[in-house]
């Protein structure tokens, strides 16, 4: 799912789509195991296992489909194989008689999509993927029921080459590939829709006739392809069959981690078809939300950390196995619930519609044109007018908050020297606090922060503080980048709302922190919020005694730092904090005026390159802007002096 929000002063940060975490851990255990069957191939066995593959015995196409699979993790062999048109043997694989041909091929063609991107997937897509892919879910709609019967509705733990693990083996690969083509191949949608295979993907999401395991990995993939899909929307539309199933669905019992990831995923399918429901889904869906949110999940991974040594033997025990699991999956619906939540605040108000009305079209901002660039996470549009109140009626914004806390640093410890099971969750958790930081982002301006409660404010500034210069252990870049764009965001909410920022009270000190970050994080996207953010302390009042500090900081973003994006936001403000008049005592102190009228004509220079070079236009029309405003903002300098 895409997180979406309003832009101000750049394009939002995309977060991949939590939904897919499970699939990644699949990808490394094949990984794993592969390293020596893409050697071979790489070593120019290719031919022999591609001529396994069209032979007329099935057992030889297929262990052909299964080591060509293992080839495939190395991204090296692929153009070596694609030249050897591997992919029109692996799709007419995939509609072969043996259900152990057809699930191996699945999973090479998944391999491929991973290790060769975008490009192999548009070409997947041209030579009719999808028509195969509907082929298979089309098949799998009676077959995958069938199999589960005889299993007993569970997959099997001791034979796992039977007849009917293959078959649910070969739902879970197809279920894979579709989300890989649909995440990844621009073009994929239109041939989705024309396939067919949404009807078959919607009636095997269904925990009743499939393992819940199996009926989760079918939502999370229904779950990708109706995202931004009238087609989608209209196939709801035109069956309330179906729509009543999934709102039931949605609220199905069971408290373990399978039942709750389960809930959240449907909840995100709805969302996605939210014109084709009646308004009470809205209540429905916050009500899955929140039970998910509301959640701690400290206990449980303090269970984990005291398991570790057992989880990292050769036998793990099932109870043991269990409880990572439950851990995992608890993790992954709480990310979802974010990635909903925070989307929701983004939505209009005729997202939710009366059934027998007209569905409305989603104006939500295109945000792909902002992809690949520098952002901070801004202000999301006010979503329904109901919502504010909902989401206070529920105490969401502060168990958001809550979810956004770090670890004891000692447990952060523990996991971090586990490379093996403590790492990989301990980043998994990282990931789930990022994604509750972008929801509380775009909760900011739906929250009246005018409440009598002075503390509010302060306490709100010093949880985003905390986690900004105490990030957690082994985090991934993008979670400074979003603490600081949510510290970034708020900060703008205050100020642009008159006497706000008095009842704020930062600590004056909290500017040495953060003009580190803005002179010396080694992330561009972090620099730039930092230098937003200077430019925000620099306009309250408590911090006019460090007024000279400040414009160092933003002297040094527009004369010494290398990113365009900063420049842009160094002038930006500059014009802020150094309108007036009272300030120009400083002005004069820092030298700003030449600076400035040097900053022109390197400005100039740099746009005449971007154009040239043709880097995105967003960035463009910022330097562009910024160009104007610095020329109007030197002449008005000058006439304050006169």
């Amino acid at each position: 799912m895409k997180v979406k929000s309003n832009r101000k002063r750049g394009p939002m940060h995309r977060h991949r789509p939590a939904h897919m975490s499970h699939m990644e851990e699949v990808e490394e255990e094949d990984r794993d195991a592969g390293e020596a069957g893409a050697a071979g191939a790489a070593g120019g066995s290719s031919m022999n296992f591609l001529t396994q593959m069209t032979s007329d015995v099935a057992e030889q196409r297929e262990f052909g489909c299964a080591t060509v699979a293992v080839a495939l993790l190395d991204p090296s062999t692929v153009p070596l194989l694609l030249r050897q048109n591997v992919t029109r043997i692996l799709l007419s694989c995939l509609g072969d008689a043996s259900q152990p041909v057809r699930t191996e091929a699945a999973g090479a063609l998944r391999n491929l999509t991973i290790s060769g991107g975008s490009e192999v997937c548009d070409r997947l897509v041209q030579e009719s993927v999808m028509s195969a892919i509907a082929a298979s879910l089309a098949h799998y709609v009676s077959a995958a029921p069938a199999a589960a019967a005889v299993l007993g509705g569970r997959r099997a733990k001791t034979d796992k080459h039977s007849d009917e693990e293959t078959t649910l083996n070969g739902l879970e690969n197809t279920l894979y590939l579709l989300m890989q083509i649909a995440e990844r191949a621009e073009v994929a949608l239109a041939h989705l829709n024309s396939s067919g295979l949404l009807g078959s993907l919607a009636m095997l999401v269904n925990p009743d006739t499939l393992p819940l395991s199996l009926a989760i990995i079918a939502a999370q993939a229904l779950q990708t392809v109706t995202e931004d899909n009238d087609t989608a929307m209209q196939m709801f539309c035109d069956s309330p069959v179906v729509a009543n199933a999934f709102v039931s669905m949605a609220q199905r019992a069971g408290g373990s981690g399978e039942d709750t990831l389960f809930r959240v995923v449907v909840c995100g399918c709805l969302f996605n078809v939210r014109a084709a429901l009646d308004a009470n889904a809205l209540n429905i869906i916050l009500q899955v939300v929140n039970s998910c949110i509301e959640t701690n999940l400290a206990p449980l991974v303090a269970q984990v950390v005291e398991s570790l040594p057992k989880l990292n033997k050769d036998n793990v025990a099932e109870k043991d196995k269990h409880l990572l699991d439950e851990c995992k999956l608890f993790l992954s619906a709480q990310q979802n619930a974010f990635e909903i939540l925070a989307n929701l605040c983004t939505s209009d108000d005729d997202q939710w519609e009366d059934r027998e009305e007209e569905g409305g079209d989603d104006d939500d901002d295109d945000v792909d044109a902002y992809d690949n660039v520098p952002e901070p996470v801004h202000e999301a549009a006010a979503g329904p007018s109901e919502l504010a109140g909902l989401f206070l009626q529920y105490g969401l914004p502060n168990k958001v908050l809550s979810r956004c806390e770090n670890l004891p640093v000692a447990i952060q410890q523990i996991l971090a020297g586990d490379a093996t099971v403590g790492l990989p969750l301990l980043k998994q958790i990282t990931g789930t606090q990022t994604r509750a930081l972008v929801c509380l982002s775009n909760m900011l301006p739906l929250l009246d922060l005018q409440t009598p409660d002075a503390s509010f404010l302060a306490d709100l500034w010093q949880h985003f503080y905390a986690l900004g210069t105490s990030p957690p252990l082994q985090c991934e870049d993008d979670f400074l980048e979003t603490v600081t764009g949510v510290m970034w965001a708020f900060l703008r909410r205050v100020m642009d709302t008159p006497g706000l920022h008095a009842r704020l009270a930062i600590p004056v000190e909290h500017l040495v922190e953060v003009r580190t970050l803005a002179m010396a994080s080694a992330q561009e996207q972090v620099r730039m919020n930092a230098v937003g953010l200077v430019g925000c302390l620099g306009r309250i009042p408590a911090f006019q005694p460090g007024l000279q500090s400040i414009g160092e900081v933003l002297i040094h973003a527009i004369s010494v730092d290398q990113s365009l994006w900063v420049l842009a936001e160094g002038l930006n403000s500059i014009f802020d904090v150094f309108a007036e008049p009272e300030v120009n005592a400083v002005f004069v102190q820092l030298q700003m005026a030449p600076v400035l009228e040097r900053t022109v004509n390197v400005l100039k220079a740099k746009l005449k390159d971007a154009r040239k070079d043709k880097l995105d236009r967003a960035l463009v029309g910022r330097l562009d802007e910024a160009k104007t405003n610095l020329v109007r903002f030197i002449k008005y300098k000058k006439a304050q002096f006169k």
